[in-house]
């Protein structure tokens, strides 16, 4: 078993290595990608239609994506990440519960040209879900806040040297189906949909910032350590609010490192 491992182990580096001897000796540009990354997520939380309390959030980040430049360096990308968590008051033990957070994205930015040729800009816009439950005691109390969304977004990318560049991106959500649960977390709609709950996140009402805010903000550094490999360090912040059924504010950051595969 020990020699088997070893053995994938030294396979997987001798692709490592012909992949970056192949790529340095081809000229083609590389339009796709795809990301991996994994950090930490540390926010709060209170959702007055589940508990009178305000809670600390913290749990593993996990995010995945693909992207692909157009011909005109225009982007058309797809990521997700997901957080299996926990939500904590500082001052009972017992009103420990646990958190779930899933998120995805899919979009398009147009370049918008400059006269900064280190500097490239991009608009557009992305379809967004973003699903945030909470637990407590198992099913004894329940919560969850829900958006299906069109952003619209921006991204800035900065090439700092000839191996280091920094990028940002931010979307604003402006029109979507908000979902709340009900008012005692449970009827007869989610206990008939309990073992399918694409119904439960979809249903909802369609509205537009006058009935939530919210934000989201990816700072990201990478560093090319081959011409396909970059290390990326990123940086998200998000901001959920709204007044729908109660009062929910949900303010969340991700730290990660990962890496970036160009082909």
């Amino acid at each position: 078993m020990i020699k088997r491992t070893k053995a994938v182990c030294v396979l997987i580096v001798l692709l490592v290595f012909s992949f970056s001897i192949r790529a340095q000796n081809n000229e083609t540009i590389m339009k796709n990608s795809v990301q991996m990354h994994l950090g930490w997520e540390q926010g709060y939380f209170k959702d007055a239609n589940f508990s009178p309390l305000n809670y600390v959030s913290g749990g593993l980040a996990i995010q995945m994506g693909y992207q692909r430049n157009t011909k005109n360096d225009d982007l058309i990308f797809i990521s997700t990440d997901f957080v299996p968590g926990a939500l904590i008051n500082m001052h009972s033990e017992y009103a420990t519960s646990a958190r779930y957070i899933a998120n995805i994205e899919m979009g398009y930015l147009k370049e918008i040209g400059n006269n900064i040729p280190t500097i490239t800009t991009k608009l557009g816009g992305q379809y967004h879900t973003y699903l945030d439950m909470a637990f407590f005691n198992g099913v004894q109390a329940v919560t969850f806040f829900g958006l299906h969304s069109i952003d619209l977004a921006g991204k800035v990318e900065w090439d700092l040297a000839p191996k280091h560049s920094l990028s940002g991106t931010l979307a604003l959500p402006v029109f979507g189906l908000l979902v709340r649960p009900p008012w005692t977390g449970w009827d007869k709609f989610i206990v008939s949909n309990e073992e399918s709950l694409i119904p439960i996140f979809f249903r909802g009402k369609w509205t537009s910032i006058n009935n939530f805010l919210a934000c989201n903000l990816d700072v990201q550094y990478q560093y090319k350590i081959a011409p396909q490999w970059d290390f990326v360090a990123g940086y998200q912040f998000r901001y959920y609010r709204t007044q729908t059924l109660k009062t929910a504010i949900i303010p969340s950051s991700q730290i990660t490192i990962g890496t970036n595969f160009k082909f």
